[in-house]
């Protein structure tokens, strides 16, 4: 009997161990012919997502300035933006094809979009992981049209080619993968982590604020805030400034101001429009009246499936009882309006304007846009920049073109043209008698570009940074001089000013950021990991010191620029990047890096509390001791009416709403804010940045 059961145990083991080995082999199998079975499996769950049948790139991520002041906000929290895959599976399961680029070259824009979504999606508008996950393969099939070529009357040819089952194949990988990246605003994140109590930096594992959607239409709520004029400021324009609130849902859009705004409640409701998509304005300056102003301006654009729309905009400062009524009856038709309420005086604080594209249509073909005013205040005009989504030419070219839109905000309810710009550099040449070629176009969408204003003799310069090949560790910059044809619009263009390779400017680290956007050397900045395993989460200062901006028409190689960290020598934690960091121009030489974040709750009653950092960056380089705040209380945060769990709710509030900074009584002092919570229109006022760049408590 023993002898049976001996045997009958030996069986069972081999059984176990053949069974074990074959699960071994099979997993083998499976990563060594990653992509085969792993895009099987992508085409089957993922066989039903819709493909889009418009040749437009999706849009691009990125910042989006909450003031009209030189303000730039970082929102990589240290970890860069890429699709990141370790490199044996990017090769098991992306082989590189005859004539493509790597996957993390060509799906780029839409991982960019897919990094933002992960760690700020929640707390600003309320993601959750699928929001962003189909977003990213909505994104990456867009792309197939430019990284393919292969199109048949606006439509992909095979919906078996390769590019779309590698966007298939990414979406599976972040779905099955992608949970642990994903931060939830939820007090759930901290209970799942090790090591809770006594810890600085908490912000770092849950999700924290930072608007990076120009179209949030997966969300049902989300809150917006904005720094611009105070409503009827008794002839002192643009000296005093308010913090704005805009409550956006599908349905429409409510504005409140701190710290009266029981008034302009009642008249700054925009009611949603079923011909346009509901969001939150930008900030730009025009002069009126020998005054500057700020202006809110929405670009409405009337789906995403086709990049028609309007502007509409009003001055908060000047805007009178009429002037909102306007902008509340921009939602209706003319039968609907009010009869006794005008809305095409030329002195109003009222606009709303219809886009072309030069003479022939009313379709700019162009995405989001962004203020681009820096350095050229014009009366009665907003300058607005734009880059165009669609072939610009329709000669066959691929060139890029953009727009250096000049709006009028005079004109009441008026149609304005808008005339392209060519791009012509060493990316995308221009030769007698040829269709203008670029290799990679949509590279050019993954950030925003810049404005800067070296000198007051050149129009504006447009910069912006794309990776290209040895994309792990240099980045390109692209410098456009803005040369504006006044008699013949139609020949504007953009002229080389000299292109950049960025050394060591790696992928996993931070996007980069301007110092001294209207001087004549501005300096590019990067918060850099240090690296090595002893310091995981230490970063510093990379900066990379850029050439005098060149008026040639032609450049035969590209200047490679090094990097530079002898400057500025300050370590920073990476909890301090968690929040985004707020980079804000307080002279012609100096901006201010803004930092905050908060900590823990200890053992015991101590409440948690928030940091604030500030650390002075010159355009040459150099760079103040990092400063910061400590203790500042989160029980300022929720006043009257608060429920038993004041702590929780204090820290979500806190994640879901933004740090503000701007000079608000216009003493040329910096104030850092909260915008108003609870039940309270108080903005509250933390800190502030004196003239002499030091950092004051207001609490």
């Amino acid at each position: 009997m023993r002898e049976i059961i001996d045997i009958i145990y030996i069986r069972i083991r081999q059984f176990f161990a053949f069974i074990g080995f074959a699960v071994v082999i099979l997993i083998a199998v499976f990563l060594l012919k990653l992509d085969y079975f792993g895009r099987a499996v992508a085409d089957r769950l993922l066989a039903n997502a819709a493909i889009p049948t418009r040749g437009e790139m999706p849009v691009t991520s990125g910042q989006v300035p909450f003031s009209s002041a030189d303000i730039q906000i970082v929102g990589g929290r240290g970890e860069g933006l890429s699709c990141s895959l370790p490199p044996d599976i990017s090769k098991l399961a992306f082989p590189i094809a005859a004539g493509r680029s790597e996957i993390g070259l060509e799906m780029r824009q839409a991982c960019a979009m897919h990094d933002f979504c992960y760690r700020h999606g929640a707390a600003t508008y309320g993601y959750t992981q699928a929001d962003c996950d189909f977003t990213l393969q909505e994104q990456a099939f867009q792309l197939c049209y430019f990284i393919e070529r292969a199109r048949d009357e606006g439509r992909i040819n095979d919906n078996r080619s390769k590019c779309i089952r590698d966007a298939r194949l990414v979406t599976l990988g972040v779905r099955i993968g992608g949970s642990d990246s994903f931060r939830s605003v939820s007090q759930n994140v901290e209970a799942l982590s090790a090591g809770l109590d006594d810890e600085i930096g908490v912000d770092g594992r849950a999700s924290t604020y930072f608007e990076y959607d120009p179209y949030p239409i997966r969300s049902q709520s989300y809150t917006a805030y904005r720094i611009a004029d105070a409503p009827n400021s008794d002839g002192k324009l643009g000296q005093r400034k308010r913090v704005y609130e805009f409550s956006v849902r599908p349905s429409g859009v409510f504005v409140s101001v701190a710290p009266n705004s029981a008034q302009l409640w009642q008249k700054s409701i925009l009611p949603g429009n079923p011909a346009y998509i509901v969001g939150a304005p930008i900030v730009a300056e025009a002069r009126h009246n020998g005054q500057t102003e700020d202006w809110f301006v929405w670009w409405q654009r009337r789906s995403l499936g086709e990049t028609g729309g309007r502007l509409i905009g009003i001055a908060p400062g000047r805007a009178t009882t009429v002037d909102w009524r306007c902008l509340y009856f921009s939602g209706m038709s003319g039968s609907m309006r009010d009869a006794s309420t005008s809305c095409r005086s030329a002195d109003m604080a009222f606009f709303a304007a219809e886009l072309g594209n030069g003479r022939n249509s009313g379709d700019a073909y162009f995405s989001e846009i962004l203020p681009s005013h820096l350095g050229r205040i014009t009366d009665d005009i907003l300058w607005l920049s734009a880059l165009q989504t669609h072939n610009c030419r329709r000669d066959g070219s691929n060139g890029l073109c953009f727009l250096d839109m000049a709006v009028s905000i005079t004109s009441g309810e008026s149609m304005q043209p808008q005339w392209p710009i060519r791009v012509f550099d060493e990316i995308s040449p221009i030769y007698l008698g040829k269709p203008q070629y670029e290799d990679t176009p949509y590279r050019n969408f993954v950030s925003h570009p810049q404005i800067l204003n070296p000198s007051s003799k050149n129009d504006p310069t447009l910069v912006w940074s794309r990776r290209d090949e040895r994309f792990e560790s240099i980045s390109l910059v692209r410098r456009l001089g803005i040369r504006r044809h006044k008699d013949r619009p139609e020949y504007s263009a953009a002229v080389p000013r000299g292109s950049m390779v960025l050394d060591d400017d790696y992928e996993t680290d931070d996007p980069s950021f301007v110092i001294g956007r209207n001087s004549k050397s501005p300096l590019m900045v990067g918060f850099q990991r240090v690296g090595g395993s002893e310091n995981p989460d230490q970063l510093r200062l990379a900066e990379w010191h850029v050439p005098v901006m060149e008026n040639k028409a032609e450049r035969s190689r590209l200047a490679e620029i090094p990097v530079d960290f002898s400057k500025c020598s300050v370590h920073l934690d990476k909890t301090w990047l968690a929040r985004p960091p707020i980079v804000s121009s307080i002279s012609e030489e100096n901006s201010a890096v803004i930092l905050s974040r908060a900590n823990s709750i200890r053992k015991g009653d101590a409440p948690r509390t928030l940091e604030i950092g500030l650390l002075i960056i010159a355009t040459d380089g150099s760079c103040s001791d990092f400063k910061s705040l400590a203790g500042i209380p989160l029980d300022h945060f929720i006043l009257a009416g608060s429920p038993e769990n004041q702590n929780e709710q204090r820290v979500e509030i806190l994640r879901k709403t933004p740090i503000l900074a701007g000079d608000l009584d216009g003493d040329g002092q910096i104030e850092i804010l909260f915008p108003a919570v609870g039940g309270s229109n108080n903005t509250i006022d933390l800190a502030r940045i004196s003239h002499d760049f030091r950092l004051l408590s207001l609490l």
